[in-house]
């Protein structure tokens, strides 16, 4: 004895796998813009000297130089600077010329009090190789 099995395909699953597989051909995707990783790009001032690296602290526009100094500056104005300053730069970089592996978001919310909190979030897609299980 044989089982009948009855196939239902609908159109719109047949219109479906027909554009997915025509559209790519018919319709190729605009070049994309090359992105420019060099951090001069990035960071106005950048310089490399003797593996030093370098910033005019003018690069930076939330921070002074009272603020940066290495004895009596705060390291939190400094942090807060290089982070709104990558966002500033990112938001403001086409989305055609940002790069695809990394991704800058910053989240701001208010308390009761009025304070303003600003969170930065930086992602960046890693090649993982030579992953293996690590010894006990």
């Amino acid at each position: 004895m044989h089982k009948r099995y009855l196939a239902t395909i609908s159109f719109g699953t047949v219109l479906g796998l027909v554009l997915a597989l025509a559209i790519p051909a018919l319709c190729p995707q605009r070049a994309r813009a090359a992105f420019d990783e060099s951090p001069t790009n990035w960071i106005a001032g950048w310089a490399l000297a003797n593996s030093t690296c370098s910033v005019p602290v003018a690069t930076f526009s939330e921070l002074s130089t009272g603020e940066a100094d290495g004895d009596t500056g705060d390291v939190r104005k400094v942090c807060y600077a290089i982070c709104e300053h990558l966002y500033d730069t990112y938001t403001a970089t086409s989305s055609s010329n940002r790069p695809t592996t990394m991704r800058i978001n910053r989240n701001v919310s208010a308390s009761s009090d009025g304070t303003l909190t600003y969170t930065y979030s930086l992602q960046f897609d890693m090649a993982v190789t030579g992953a293996d299980v690590t010894d006990e």
